[in-house]
């Protein structure tokens, strides 16, 4: 088990910025956190991997020697939402959920291995984007009844924050821009049928388990239109759309393939794809206060991408 003085400066530092002097303590009792943990799902504790926004450690069971993985975090708004999309997935092209702890902010998640992620793994573009677009026909199904996940509706709110904050120009952003992104979401977002989607489906939350690929680190959100699961695959990787010679013929290819598989339409796929690339180029100046100029940047050809449909 992790002591905390063992714990990762950027990871402690991350846990203070997002949380707070609540972020600090719960650093300070991690190490009583994990043994509440082993005891409760009993487990021995192990190593933990490469931290960013949980605590993520291997673990084993006792009873039987089996290797699992123990996630857990602050209080978080996300938790509840990848907790009930992890119910959903039931182990469906997802990696298994044996136990959660809701009150803890904690889960017990089957061990994958090599857990070798898809943008490691599989250099051909085409090969990475059907192995996606078929794990998401796999998984992707009617929402139950009960949940409590996000709309996309509710994601939108983003686009009049932005305007809230930035005024009328919405500069840096471009006016058209915002305005016909927050009208994509608006006109595609309620369906006939409402799906339970992953919501930040890429190439880094896609990973090897033996000769197959399972999903991972959902978000938890829902949608009246399957394709709106597409967006995070198409605006990733971003070294490899930022070092490509040409985005658009990128974009358009992989929207092809994606939409024979899910069955949806690829204008569909294409003004999602658009629209929530703003949303995101939002959501980080929203959180640095700062242009990402990455995020900027594939705003203009995923427009030319979305404007080919009309």
């Amino acid at each position: 088990m992790m002591p905390n003085n063992q714990l990762p400066v950027a990871f402690v530092h991350l846990m203070e910025t997002m949380h707070g002097a609540m972020g600090r303590a719960w650093c300070d009792n991690l190490p009583q956190h994990l043994a509440s943990l082993s005891t409760l799902w009993q487990v021995d504790i192990g190593e933990a991997f490469s931290l960013s926004y949980n605590y993520v450690c291997r673990a084993t069971r006792r009873s039987d020697g089996l290797p699992v993985v123990i996630k857990t975090c602050p209080k978080s708004n996300e938790f509840p939402g990848e907790l009930q999309m992890l119910r959903h997935y039931a182990g469906r092209g997802a990696v298994p959920l044996l136990a959660a702890d809701a009150s803890r902010y904690a889960m017990l998640l089957a061990y994958v291995a090599p857990g070798t992620t898809l943008h490691a793994g599989i250099s051909d573009d085409d090969t990475a984007t059907t192995i996606a677009a078929q794990l998401m026909h796999q998984s992707i199904t009617p929402a139950p009844s009960n949940h409590t996940m996000p709309h996309s509706n509710d994601w939108a709110k983003g686009f009049s924050k932005l305007q809230a904050t930035l005024g009328p120009t919405c500069a840096p952003f471009q006016q058209r821009d915002v305005a016909w992104a927050h009208t994509i979401f608006a006109e595609l977002g309620n369906g006939t049928t409402t799906y339970a989607l992953h919501g930040d489906l890429h190439h880094d939350n896609i990973i090897q388990h033996g000769h197959e690929w399972v999903i991972i680190d959902p978000h938890g959100v829902v949608c009246g239109d399957k394709a709106f699961e597409c967006g995070a695959w198409l605006r990733n990787p971003h070294d490899v759309l930022h070092q490509h010679h040409n985005v658009v013929s990128l974009t358009q290819r992989r929207i092809a393939l994606m939409s024979e598989i899910l069955a949806v339409p690829a204008r569909h796929i294409a003004l999602w794809n658009f629209a929530q690339m703003v949303l995101s180029a939002w959501w980080c100046y929203e959180d640095s206060g700062a242009i990402d100029d990455d995020a900027m940047a594939l705003i203009t050809p995923f427009r030319t991408v979305a404007q080919s449909f009309d």
